[in-house]
């Protein structure tokens, strides 16, 4: 973080004492224009609370000596022109700090950083390490399973670690000032069709001081990468389970999930089913078998899975 940074927090932090470092690091970027995470607020407000003993060893763990050994992961929470909230999940590699893949989304759901994470590892390759936030989104278990289904280290961040996603916390910045200051975006939609000229530019023109200037494509263009390959990725789709629980089918022939219901048929009625949340939508299985499916996020946000899966992943 700069001098100016720190001064800001520690200054909003005395005229608003009574909020917290959520609400600190929102009122710090929506009036400000000062963009920080809330585990930074915290390491400069309580230091000694947040500080390691062993931080120079693992400081090293993060600067890797090639391209596609590990990949870093962050959500950044964006106010569009019109008001509404956006979040950007986006996925860069350690050694070149090239994006890999940057996505945007109108909620923040593990559907969509797996999805975010699957097309990074489809378009350049499966790094060894992978580094993430540990938000909601992301520690719930999902990705966990996804990286080991991979055979990919997960890394998730650690609370006393101040310079485990300080990449992640440049690279924000740097994407506020050069796509979204300067764009001034409406909506959702011009977003997305901003995005493959934002990733030419931040990839392709722009050099990286942790290169000595040279651009994240040059440091790229002869390194080894095993994308994902289609099988891995049908498996993906196949067996990554979000949810996975038990119900018993009514008399009218339907279970509850998460609120809603779904209908199966009268004649499963009594049956224990398993409900099964995977890439494609909800699915309903008994005694190993199959028996019907839905599109769980067209429920949720008036988006089908399939095409979710086509516009980003197939």
């Amino acid at each position: 973080m700069t001098t100016a940074e720190i001064k800001a927090i520690k200054e909003v932090n005395q005229q608003y004492p009574e909020l917290g470092s959520w609400n600190l690091s929102l009122l710090l970027s929506n009036e400000f224009a000062v963009h920080v995470s809330t585990m930074s607020i915290l390491r400069v407000l309580h230091p000694e609370r947040y500080k390691s003993q062993e931080i120079d060893k693992k400081v090293k763990f993060y600067e890797k000596p090639r391209p596609h050994v590990m990949y870093h992961a962050d959500t950044m929470e964006i106010t569009l022109g019109n008001g509404s909230l956006i979040y950007q999940i986006s996925v860069e590699d350690d050694y070149s700090r090239g994006y890999m893949a940057l996505c945007v989304f109108p909620k923040k759901l593990s559907f969509f950083v797996v999805l975010t994470i699957l097309r990074a590892f489809r378009l350049h390759s499966k790094p060894e390490l992978f580094h993430h936030d540990n938000g909601g989104e992301y520690d719930n278990g999902v990705v966990s399973r996804l990286l080991q289904m991979l055979g990919i280290v997960d890394v998730p961040t650690e609370v006393e670690n101040p310079k485990g996603n300080g990449k992640k916390e440049r690279a924000h910045s740097q994407d506020r000032k050069y796509f979204y200051d300067k764009c001034q975006f409406w909506d959702i939609e011009s977003v997305e069709k901003a995005i493959p000229e934002y990733i030419r530019f931040r990839n392709e023109s722009k050099g990286q001081c942790a290169r000595y200037g040279k651009t994240a494509s040059a440091v790229l263009k002869d390194a080894e990468a095993k994308p994902l390959t289609d099988e891995e990725l049908e498996r993906v789709i196949q067996e990554l389970h979000f949810a996975n629980v038990e119900r018993k089918v009514k008399q009218n022939g339907k279970v509850k999930f998460e609120g809603k219901r779904y209908h199966v048929g009268r004649k499963m009625f009594g049956k224990s089913v398993e409900i099964k949340v995977t890439l494609r939508g909800v699915e309903v299985w008994h005694n190993g078998a199959f028996i019907k499916r839905w599109k769980y996020w067209k429920y949720v946000l008036g988006i089908g899975a399939d095409y979710m899966l086509k516009k980003y992943l197939l």
